[in-house]
C-alpha cells in the first residue's frame, strides 16, 4: 500500500512563511482538540496550494473543516 501511495506523489511543496503563519492560526484553533503541529503543517501546505483532500488513516483530519480525508484502508478495500 505504501508503494502505491508513493507513486501518487508528484510534487513536494515547500514550507514557506505563508504556510508557517497558516499553521500557527490552525494551531490556535485545533491544538485544544489534540491535533498535532506536524499534521497542521501538512494542512497549511495543502491549503496554500489549493489541495483539500488528504489520504490518511489519522481520523483527526476529519475535525478540520477545510480538509476531506480519504482512508487508504477503505480506498484499497482492506478496512474491517
Amino acid at each position: 500500500m505504501a508503494t502505491n501511495l508513493l507513486e501518487l506523489i508528484q510534487v513536494v511543496y515547500p514550507i514557506r512563511p505563508l504556510e508557517s503563519r497558516r499553521m500557527l492560526e490552525l494551531y490556535q484553533e485545533c491544538a485544544p482538540r489534540g491535533i498535532l503541529v506536524r499534521d497542521l503543517i501538512h494542512v497549511a501546505a495543502m491549503l496554500a496550494n489549493g489541495i483539500n483532500t488528504i489520504i490518511s488513516t489519522d481520523g483527526h483530519f476529519d475535525q478540520i473543516s477545510e480538509v476531506k480525508r480519504l482512508d487508504p484502508l477503505q480506498m484499497f478495500g482492506q478496512a474491517d
